[in-house]
Protein backbone atom coordinates (compact mmCIF):
# COMPACT_ATOMS: atom_id res chain seq x y z
CA UNK A 1 0.00 0.00 0.00
CA UNK A 2 3.01 2.43 0.36
CA UNK A 3 3.89 2.02 -3.30
CA UNK A 4 0.17 2.50 -4.25
CA UNK A 5 0.11 5.62 -2.30
CA UNK A 6 3.44 7.27 -3.69
CA UNK A 7 1.44 6.90 -6.96
CA UNK A 8 -2.03 8.29 -6.43
CA UNK A 9 -0.87 11.98 -6.19
CA UNK A 10 0.55 11.33 -10.02
CA UNK A 11 -2.84 10.27 -10.96
CA UNK A 12 -4.54 12.99 -9.24
CA UNK A 13 -2.53 15.24 -11.63
CA UNK A 14 -3.31 13.39 -14.82
CA UNK A 15 -6.58 12.98 -14.24
CA UNK A 16 -6.95 16.91 -13.70
CA UNK A 17 -4.69 17.59 -16.73
CA UNK A 18 -6.91 15.27 -19.33
CA UNK A 19 -10.26 15.77 -17.57
CA UNK A 20 -9.56 19.49 -17.59
CA UNK A 21 -13.20 20.06 -15.64
CA UNK A 22 -15.32 19.39 -18.22
CA UNK A 23 -17.79 17.40 -16.73
CA UNK A 24 -18.27 19.80 -14.04
CA UNK A 25 -18.61 22.52 -16.84
CA UNK A 26 -21.14 20.40 -19.26
CA UNK A 27 -23.19 19.47 -15.84
CA UNK A 28 -23.39 23.70 -14.97
CA UNK A 29 -24.28 24.82 -18.97
CA UNK A 30 -26.34 21.84 -19.96
CA UNK A 31 -28.51 22.71 -16.18
CA UNK A 32 -28.55 26.68 -17.48
CA UNK A 33 -29.79 24.97 -20.32
CA UNK A 34 -28.26 28.05 -22.22
CA UNK A 35 -26.86 25.96 -25.42
CA UNK A 36 -27.73 22.67 -26.91
CA UNK A 37 -27.04 19.73 -24.66
CA UNK A 38 -26.26 17.46 -27.56
CA UNK A 39 -23.69 20.25 -28.73
CA UNK A 40 -22.44 20.58 -25.72
CA UNK A 41 -21.72 16.38 -25.48
CA UNK A 42 -20.32 16.50 -28.57
CA UNK A 43 -17.79 19.04 -28.26
CA UNK A 44 -16.54 17.97 -24.63
CA UNK A 45 -16.08 14.81 -26.37
CA UNK A 46 -13.85 15.33 -28.78
CA UNK A 47 -11.98 17.46 -26.76
CA UNK A 48 -11.37 14.93 -24.44
CA UNK A 49 -10.25 12.84 -26.50
CA UNK A 50 -7.94 14.79 -28.21
CA UNK A 51 -6.20 15.96 -25.07
CA UNK A 52 -6.55 12.08 -23.13
CA UNK A 53 -4.37 11.04 -26.63
CA UNK A 54 -1.72 13.54 -26.86
CA UNK A 55 -1.72 13.14 -22.58
CA UNK A 56 -1.33 9.66 -22.41
CA UNK A 57 1.56 9.53 -25.34
CA UNK A 58 3.59 12.03 -23.50
CA UNK A 59 3.34 10.35 -19.67
CA UNK A 60 4.70 7.11 -21.02
CA UNK A 61 7.60 8.39 -21.93
CA UNK A 62 7.88 10.18 -18.55
CA UNK A 63 7.26 7.17 -16.18
CA UNK A 64 10.80 5.75 -16.02
CA UNK A 65 12.13 9.45 -15.42
CA UNK A 66 9.18 10.42 -12.46
CA UNK A 67 9.62 6.79 -11.14
CA UNK A 68 13.51 7.07 -10.57
CA UNK A 69 14.00 10.81 -10.55
CA UNK A 70 11.36 12.36 -8.39
CA UNK A 71 9.49 9.36 -6.52
CA UNK A 72 12.70 7.54 -6.47
CA UNK A 73 11.17 4.24 -6.40
CA UNK A 74 11.76 2.02 -8.63
CA UNK A 75 8.97 -0.03 -7.34
CA UNK A 76 6.10 2.17 -8.47
CA UNK A 77 6.73 2.04 -12.42
CA UNK A 78 4.77 -0.60 -12.78
CA UNK A 79 1.70 0.95 -11.54
CA UNK A 80 2.43 4.14 -13.11
CA UNK A 81 1.93 2.89 -16.29
CA UNK A 82 -1.14 0.96 -15.86
CA UNK A 83 -2.69 4.57 -15.49
CA UNK A 84 -2.20 5.02 -18.70
CA UNK A 85 -4.94 2.57 -19.28
CA UNK A 86 -7.21 4.46 -16.48
CA UNK A 87 -7.39 8.16 -17.37
CA UNK A 88 -9.07 7.95 -20.75
CA UNK A 89 -11.88 5.73 -19.14
CA UNK A 90 -12.20 8.08 -16.24
CA UNK A 91 -13.06 10.49 -18.27
CA UNK A 92 -15.59 9.56 -20.49
CA UNK A 93 -16.86 8.24 -17.29
CA UNK A 94 -16.86 11.59 -16.13
CA UNK A 95 -18.19 13.03 -19.11
CA UNK A 96 -21.24 10.98 -19.03
CA UNK A 97 -21.69 11.65 -15.27
CA UNK A 98 -21.92 15.10 -15.74
CA UNK A 99 -24.70 14.98 -18.30
CA UNK A 100 -26.54 13.35 -16.18
CA UNK A 101 -26.33 15.38 -13.56
CA UNK A 102 -26.86 18.78 -15.69
CA UNK A 103 -30.32 17.25 -16.75
CA UNK A 104 -30.95 16.53 -12.72
CA UNK A 105 -30.75 12.83 -12.96
CA UNK A 106 -28.42 12.08 -10.40
CA UNK A 107 -29.85 8.79 -9.21
CA UNK A 108 -27.95 7.02 -12.14
CA UNK A 109 -24.54 8.34 -11.23
CA UNK A 110 -25.26 7.11 -7.70
CA UNK A 111 -26.31 3.29 -9.38
CA UNK A 112 -23.53 3.52 -11.49
CA UNK A 113 -20.35 4.33 -8.39
CA UNK A 114 -22.35 1.05 -6.71
CA UNK A 115 -21.51 -0.54 -10.06
CA UNK A 116 -18.61 0.45 -9.96
CA UNK A 117 -17.20 -0.24 -6.25
CA UNK A 118 -18.78 -3.63 -6.36
CA UNK A 119 -17.36 -4.55 -9.66
CA UNK A 120 -14.12 -4.02 -7.69
CA UNK A 121 -14.40 -5.33 -4.58
CA UNK A 122 -15.30 -8.67 -6.53
CA UNK A 123 -12.89 -8.91 -8.60
CA UNK A 124 -10.45 -8.33 -5.67
CA UNK A 125 -12.19 -11.00 -3.59
CA UNK A 126 -11.72 -13.47 -6.91
CA UNK A 127 -8.21 -13.16 -8.05
CA UNK A 128 -5.97 -11.58 -5.28
CA UNK A 129 -5.05 -15.72 -4.01
CA UNK A 130 -3.32 -15.33 -7.47
CA UNK A 131 -1.41 -12.96 -6.48
CA UNK A 132 2.12 -13.08 -5.15
CA UNK A 133 2.32 -11.50 -1.93
CA UNK A 134 5.77 -11.02 -1.63
CA UNK A 135 5.94 -8.96 -4.80
CA UNK A 136 5.11 -5.66 -3.75
CA UNK A 137 5.04 -3.79 -7.17
CA UNK A 138 2.49 -6.02 -8.32
CA UNK A 139 0.44 -5.74 -5.46
CA UNK A 140 0.48 -2.14 -6.40
CA UNK A 141 -0.24 -2.38 -9.91
CA UNK A 142 -3.09 -4.98 -8.91
CA UNK A 143 -4.91 -2.05 -6.59
CA UNK A 144 -4.58 -0.01 -9.66
CA UNK A 145 -6.07 -2.76 -12.11
CA UNK A 146 -9.02 -3.65 -9.87
CA UNK A 147 -9.47 0.42 -10.20
CA UNK A 148 -9.98 0.43 -14.13
CA UNK A 149 -12.03 -2.80 -13.85
CA UNK A 150 -14.72 -0.98 -11.96
CA UNK A 151 -14.64 2.26 -13.98
CA UNK A 152 -15.19 0.06 -17.22
CA UNK A 153 -18.06 -1.94 -14.93
CA UNK A 154 -19.22 2.16 -14.42
CA UNK A 155 -19.16 3.14 -18.00
CA UNK A 156 -20.83 0.10 -19.15
CA UNK A 157 -23.66 0.81 -16.64
CA UNK A 158 -23.62 4.41 -17.92
CA UNK A 159 -23.75 3.78 -21.59
CA UNK A 160 -26.39 1.48 -20.69
CA UNK A 161 -28.87 4.21 -18.99
CA UNK A 162 -27.92 6.75 -21.57
CA UNK A 163 -28.98 4.48 -24.37
CA UNK A 164 -32.09 3.81 -22.10
CA UNK A 165 -32.80 7.64 -21.62
CA UNK A 166 -32.92 8.82 -25.41
CA UNK A 167 -31.77 5.82 -28.22
CA UNK A 168 -31.11 8.89 -30.40
CA UNK A 169 -27.92 10.70 -28.02
CA UNK A 170 -25.25 7.60 -28.99
CA UNK A 171 -26.36 8.88 -33.04
CA UNK A 172 -26.17 12.70 -32.18
CA UNK A 173 -22.97 12.77 -30.75
CA UNK A 174 -20.65 11.99 -33.56
CA UNK A 175 -17.44 13.37 -34.68
CA UNK A 176 -18.91 16.51 -37.44
CA UNK A 177 -16.37 19.19 -38.77
CA UNK A 178 -19.25 21.92 -37.40
CA UNK A 179 -18.77 22.62 -34.07
CA UNK A 180 -21.01 25.87 -32.39
CA UNK A 181 -17.93 27.76 -31.75
CA UNK A 182 -19.93 29.80 -29.21
CA UNK A 183 -20.16 26.75 -27.01
CA UNK A 184 -16.39 25.80 -27.78
CA UNK A 185 -15.35 28.76 -26.19
CA UNK A 186 -17.83 28.82 -23.41
CA UNK A 187 -16.49 25.39 -22.76
CA UNK A 188 -13.24 26.00 -22.67
CA UNK A 189 -13.42 29.22 -20.52
CA UNK A 190 -15.19 27.40 -17.50
CA UNK A 191 -13.37 24.26 -18.09
CA UNK A 192 -9.60 26.14 -18.16
CA UNK A 193 -10.23 27.73 -15.32
CA UNK A 194 -12.10 25.18 -13.29
CA UNK A 195 -8.66 22.87 -14.42
CA UNK A 196 -6.51 25.61 -13.11
CA UNK A 197 -8.02 25.48 -9.85
CA UNK A 198 -7.56 21.48 -9.59
CA UNK A 199 -4.38 21.51 -11.49
CA UNK A 200 -2.66 23.92 -8.85
CA UNK A 201 -4.30 21.24 -5.79
CA UNK A 202 -2.95 18.06 -7.70
CA UNK A 203 0.52 19.63 -9.12
CA UNK A 204 1.07 19.74 -4.97
CA UNK A 205 -0.37 16.79 -4.36
CA UNK A 206 1.97 15.36 -6.89
CA UNK A 207 4.74 17.25 -5.25
CA UNK A 208 3.74 15.98 -1.68
CA UNK A 209 5.21 13.01 -1.84
CA UNK A 210 8.50 14.21 -3.46
CA UNK A 211 8.87 17.38 -0.95
CA UNK A 212 8.22 15.20 1.55
CA UNK A 213 10.88 12.18 0.39
CA UNK A 214 13.18 15.46 0.38
CA UNK A 215 12.82 16.48 3.58
CA UNK A 216 13.18 13.78 5.08
CA UNK A 217 16.47 12.51 3.51
CA UNK A 218 17.54 15.76 4.46
CA UNK A 219 17.51 15.20 8.32
CA UNK A 220 18.43 11.68 7.77
CA UNK A 221 15.17 9.36 7.81
CA UNK A 222 15.54 6.05 6.01
CA UNK A 223 13.70 5.40 2.88
CA UNK A 224 12.07 2.43 4.20
CA UNK A 225 10.98 4.98 7.59
CA UNK A 226 9.65 7.10 5.16
CA UNK A 227 7.84 5.30 2.74
CA UNK A 228 6.26 3.37 5.48
CA UNK A 229 4.78 6.31 7.36
CA UNK A 230 3.46 7.82 4.22
CA UNK A 231 2.22 5.05 3.29
CA UNK A 232 0.14 4.42 6.88
CA UNK A 233 -1.28 8.38 6.49
CA UNK A 234 -1.89 8.04 2.97
CA UNK A 235 -3.16 4.32 2.98
CA UNK A 236 -4.63 3.65 5.66
CA UNK A 237 -5.55 7.09 8.24
CA UNK A 238 -6.47 9.38 5.77
CA UNK A 239 -8.97 7.08 3.72
CA UNK A 240 -11.31 5.90 6.59
CA UNK A 241 -11.13 9.73 7.97
CA UNK A 242 -11.86 11.16 5.73
CA UNK A 243 -14.61 7.89 4.32
CA UNK A 244 -17.63 10.06 5.16
CA UNK A 245 -16.66 12.63 2.70
CA UNK A 246 -18.86 10.24 0.39
CA UNK A 247 -22.35 12.04 1.87
CA UNK A 248 -20.69 15.44 1.43
CA UNK A 249 -19.95 14.37 -2.12
CA UNK A 250 -23.39 12.90 -3.28
CA UNK A 251 -25.15 16.34 -2.30
CA UNK A 252 -22.56 18.20 -3.41
CA UNK A 253 -23.29 16.15 -7.03
CA UNK A 254 -26.98 16.88 -6.25
CA UNK A 255 -26.35 20.69 -5.31
CA UNK A 256 -24.72 21.98 -8.70
CA UNK A 257 -27.38 21.70 -10.95
CA UNK A 258 -30.72 23.02 -8.78
CA UNK A 259 -28.09 25.91 -7.55
CA UNK A 260 -26.77 26.60 -10.78
CA UNK A 261 -30.94 27.29 -11.55
CA UNK A 262 -32.09 28.96 -8.49
CA UNK A 263 -29.09 31.73 -8.73
CA UNK A 264 -29.88 32.12 -12.32
CA UNK A 265 -33.30 33.06 -11.28
CA UNK A 266 -32.45 35.17 -8.47
CA UNK A 267 -33.91 32.80 -6.28
CA UNK A 268 -32.28 33.95 -2.58
CA UNK A 269 -34.96 32.31 -0.50
CA UNK A 270 -34.65 29.09 -1.59
CA UNK A 271 -30.72 29.08 -2.91
CA UNK A 272 -29.90 29.88 0.71
CA UNK A 273 -32.53 27.54 2.50
CA UNK A 274 -30.85 24.69 -0.11
CA UNK A 275 -27.42 24.84 0.80
CA UNK A 276 -27.91 25.82 4.40
CA UNK A 277 -29.58 22.55 4.40
CA UNK A 278 -26.35 20.53 2.50
CA UNK A 279 -23.54 22.18 4.50
CA UNK A 280 -25.60 21.09 8.01
CA UNK A 281 -26.07 18.16 6.81
CA UNK A 282 -22.91 17.46 5.73
CA UNK A 283 -21.19 18.72 8.87
CA UNK A 284 -23.64 16.56 10.97
CA UNK A 285 -23.19 13.34 9.48
CA UNK A 286 -19.31 14.01 9.40
CA UNK A 287 -19.03 14.56 13.08
CA UNK A 288 -20.91 11.49 14.07
CA UNK A 289 -18.51 9.72 11.80
CA UNK A 290 -15.13 10.76 12.32
CA UNK A 291 -16.78 10.50 16.57
CA UNK A 292 -17.55 6.58 15.81
CA UNK A 293 -14.70 6.10 14.03
CA UNK A 294 -12.39 7.92 17.17
CA UNK A 295 -14.30 6.03 19.69
CA UNK A 296 -13.85 2.86 18.16
CA UNK A 297 -10.63 3.22 15.84
CA UNK A 298 -9.24 -0.74 16.30
CA UNK A 299 -12.35 -1.97 15.15
CA UNK A 300 -12.45 -0.06 11.86
CA UNK A 301 -8.86 -0.57 10.92
CA UNK A 302 -9.08 -4.22 11.93
CA UNK A 303 -12.18 -4.87 9.79
CA UNK A 304 -11.48 -2.68 6.99
CA UNK A 305 -7.52 -3.44 6.55
CA UNK A 306 -7.08 -6.32 8.33
CA UNK A 307 -4.98 -4.71 11.12
CA UNK A 308 -4.44 -2.36 14.11
CA UNK A 309 -2.67 0.33 12.06
CA UNK A 310 -2.53 4.64 12.18
CA UNK A 311 -4.30 4.68 15.41
CA UNK A 312 -2.03 7.28 17.19
CA UNK A 313 -2.97 9.31 13.87
CA UNK A 314 -6.60 8.44 14.28
CA UNK A 315 -6.57 9.87 17.93
CA UNK A 316 -4.38 12.90 17.16
CA UNK A 317 -6.55 14.65 13.74
CA UNK A 318 -9.83 13.20 14.16
CA UNK A 319 -11.32 16.26 15.15
CA UNK A 320 -9.67 18.48 12.85
CA UNK A 321 -10.56 16.48 9.97
CA UNK A 322 -14.45 17.64 9.96
CA UNK A 323 -14.42 21.14 8.20
CA UNK A 324 -13.76 18.66 5.35
CA UNK A 325 -16.85 17.74 5.06
CA UNK A 326 -18.30 21.05 4.10
CA UNK A 327 -15.92 21.69 1.27
CA UNK A 328 -17.72 20.06 -1.46
CA UNK A 329 -20.80 21.79 -0.53
CA UNK A 330 -18.55 24.79 -0.36
CA UNK A 331 -17.29 24.65 -3.36
CA UNK A 332 -20.01 23.60 -5.80
CA UNK A 333 -21.91 26.90 -4.87
CA UNK A 334 -18.97 28.77 -5.74
CA UNK A 335 -19.09 27.56 -9.25
CA UNK A 336 -23.17 28.15 -9.41
CA UNK A 337 -22.08 31.92 -8.45
CA UNK A 338 -19.73 32.06 -11.19
CA UNK A 339 -17.20 32.44 -8.93
CA UNK A 340 -14.41 30.11 -10.78
CA UNK A 341 -11.83 33.07 -10.89
CA UNK A 342 -11.86 33.55 -7.03
CA UNK A 343 -11.47 29.73 -6.31
CA UNK A 344 -7.71 29.74 -8.63
CA UNK A 345 -6.72 32.86 -7.20
CA UNK A 346 -7.87 31.00 -3.28
CA UNK A 347 -6.01 27.74 -4.45
CA UNK A 348 -2.82 29.85 -5.27
CA UNK A 349 -2.86 30.79 -2.09
CA UNK A 350 -3.83 28.05 0.17
CA UNK A 351 -1.60 25.49 -1.81
CA UNK A 352 2.00 27.86 -1.60
CA UNK A 353 0.87 28.31 2.05
CA UNK A 354 1.01 24.71 2.00
CA UNK A 355 4.53 24.41 0.51
CA UNK A 356 5.66 26.91 2.96
CA UNK A 357 4.17 25.34 5.74
CA UNK A 358 6.16 21.53 4.26
CA UNK A 359 9.48 23.66 4.86
CA UNK A 360 8.69 24.45 8.27
CA UNK A 361 7.07 21.73 9.50
CA UNK A 362 8.12 18.28 8.70
CA UNK A 363 11.86 19.13 8.84
CA UNK A 364 10.61 19.67 13.12
CA UNK A 365 7.38 17.05 13.20
CA UNK A 366 8.16 15.00 10.59
CA UNK A 367 5.13 13.00 9.19
CA UNK A 368 3.13 15.41 11.43
CA UNK A 369 4.44 18.23 10.20
CA UNK A 370 3.07 17.19 6.78
CA UNK A 371 -0.72 16.90 8.25
CA UNK A 372 -0.42 19.70 10.54
CA UNK A 373 0.23 21.82 6.73
CA UNK A 374 -2.68 20.27 4.94
CA UNK A 375 -4.57 21.06 8.01
CA UNK A 376 -3.40 24.76 7.67
CA UNK A 377 -4.51 25.10 3.98
CA UNK A 378 -7.58 23.64 4.46
CA UNK A 379 -8.78 26.15 7.32
CA UNK A 380 -7.34 28.92 5.51
CA UNK A 381 -9.61 27.83 2.24
CA UNK A 382 -12.35 27.20 4.35
CA UNK A 383 -12.32 30.44 5.79
CA UNK A 384 -11.61 32.26 2.74
CA UNK A 385 -14.71 30.43 0.72
CA UNK A 386 -17.40 31.35 3.53
CA UNK A 387 -16.34 34.72 3.79
CA UNK A 388 -16.77 34.94 -0.17
CA UNK A 389 -20.27 32.93 -0.28
CA UNK A 390 -21.75 35.59 2.97
CA UNK A 391 -21.02 38.08 0.70
CA UNK A 392 -22.56 36.29 -2.70
CA UNK A 393 -25.65 35.61 -0.66
CA UNK A 394 -25.85 39.43 0.82
CA UNK A 395 -25.86 40.25 -3.13
CA UNK A 396 -28.49 37.67 -4.46
CA UNK A 397 -30.18 38.80 -1.64
CA UNK A 398 -30.22 42.63 -2.66
CA UNK A 399 -30.79 41.56 -6.85
CA UNK A 400 -34.51 40.29 -5.66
Amino acid sequence: MSIYSLTLPTLSLLLNIAQLGIPTTISKLIAKKKFSTFKIMQTSFLILLLVDLIIGIIYIFLVPSLATNYLKNDLTKLTLYGMVFLIPIISFTSLLKGYFIGIDKVSITNKCQISEELTRLLFIIIFVEFIDKNNVSFLSFFAMFSSIIGEIASLIHLLICLKNKNKNIVRRIKINNEHNKIISKTIFKLSIMSTSTRMIGSLIYFLEPIIYTYLMMKINVSNEKLTLDYGIVNSYVFPLLTLPSFFSNCVSIFLLPKLSKLIENKDFKNSLKIFSFSTLFSLVTGLICVLVIYIFPNFFTNILYGKIIGIEYIKKYAFFIIVLFIQPIIHVTLISFDKEKLLLTESIICNTLKIICFFVFIPIYQIDGMIISILISLYVSIIIHIYTLIKEFLLLKNKR
